[in-house]
């Protein structure tokens, strides 16, 4: 996964680490935090409002 995101356009992973990474039940990877704060800072980026998300 963090090879294809280095190879891809996006280039952006945030804080993409073991300890962001769940299994569900059906043996599907979700990423619990990608560091989206990050990511809006660095482009200059007011975050939406919690109550939009």
């Amino acid at each position: 996964g963090m090879k294809y995101l280095h190879s891809s356009p996006i280039r952006v992973h945030g804080y993409l680490t073991s300890r962001n990474c769940v299994i569900d039940a059906r043996w599907v990877l979700k990423v619990a935090d990608y560091g989206l704060p990050a990511f809006y800072e660095a482009q200059n980026i007011v975050p939406p409002p919690k109550s939009a998300r």
